[in-house]
């Protein structure tokens, strides 16, 4: 299925109830028709099913569906129709006005195309964490508030690793030896893509091995905001198992999160239901992302002392 092309991390210190049922009963997605031109709610991951439980771990599916008037048409019919008025011997008046613009506003409304934000949230009681695959931050805590107003109380908060973007270009200064203390389960490709930034500028490598004195030098004093990297298994002899890849971002401000992310090699195979799907997934998305963040948060914590997360 590969759901989570993405990966945000929340810390969550509330429960699932145990009627989320009947509270997700009023939170249902309706799809935009007649004059319905805004929807957001939890869809149906299964017939009957706004979620997925499996193993102490909860799955949902956050849709926000939206109609926007374009105003430059909403203009060019108001405009059409207060000319007709004039034409008529009539001069509207503002209320008279006012109701043509919303009437207009209505129309275009009905042929507008529909904007569409799709998140899908991973809640993990077993860490307390929360993971929501979703293009933004704010995208991600949009549909999180709309499962806080659903079940009543829910308090998440964003993991964030101070001075993160520092330490990992301190980390490729060094030549990104394993011996400098860099976690052996996470691989930073050598010719992997690199952005990093300063107050006053920002630089792209693409296909420049990581690991020249050069590169060093260009980041120093700079600080990583994207970074291809691998989870991988580590062996004895011979190279490592690739597990997953992903981009991680490090915001200057905002939480650590991670885009681009293939995870297809852990996938299962194609037997069960869409429910055994869904809940094979979330098992298989858990474990890796708990992965991938807890071992960034031990790195991080153990670079700086001051981490939070």
């Amino acid at each position: 299925m590969s759901l989570f092309k993405s990966v945000f991390p929340f810390m969550v210190a509330s429960e699932i109830p145990e009627n989320i049922k009947a509270c997700l009963a009023d939170y249902a997605f309706k799809n935009l028709s007649g004059t319905l031109h805004e929807s957001k709610g939890f869809d149906y991951l299964t017939p009957g099913n706004q979620f997925i439980v499996a193993d102490n771990r909860w799955l949902f599916k956050y849709i926000e569906n939206k109609r926007t008037a374009n105003r430059h048409a909403v203009n060019m019919i108001f405009q059409e129709w207060l000319q007709k008025a004039t034409e008529d011997g009539r001069e509207p008046d503002k209320e008279s006005q006012d109701a043509y613009r919303e009437q207009a506003t209505r129309e275009v409304l009905k042929t507008a195309p529909i904007s569409e934000t799709v998140v899908f949230i991973l809640f993990d009681a077993n860490v307390g964490r929360a993971w929501c695959a979703g293009s933004t931050v704010s995208k991600c805590q949009a549909a999180l508030r709309c499962l806080r107003r659903a079940i009543g109380s829910l308090k998440t908060t964003p993991l964030t690793y101070d001075f993160a973007g520092r330490l990992l270009s301190r980390q490729l200064c060094k030549g990104m030896q394993q011996a400098e203390g860099f976690p052996d389960n996470l691989f930073i490709y050598p010719n992997g893509k690199l952005v990093a930034a300063s107050e006053d500028q920002k630089v792209t490598f693409d296909g420049v091995d990581l690991r020249d004195e050069g590169v060093g030098e260009v980041l120093s004093g700079m600080e990583v905001r994207a970074l291809e990297i691998a989870l991988v298994k580590p062996e004895t002899k011979g190279d490592h198992e690739v597990v997953a890849t992903c981009v991680l971002h490090v915001p200057q401000t905002g939480p650590v999160h991670i885009k681009a992310f293939d995870y297809n090699g852990a996938a299962a195979g194609a037997e069960g239901d869409e429910a055994h799907h869904y809940a094979t997934e979330m098992l298989i998305v858990s474990g890796l992302a708990w992965e991938i963040f807890d071992t960034l948060r031990a790195w991080f914590h153990g670079a700086n002392g001051a981490t939070q997360g």
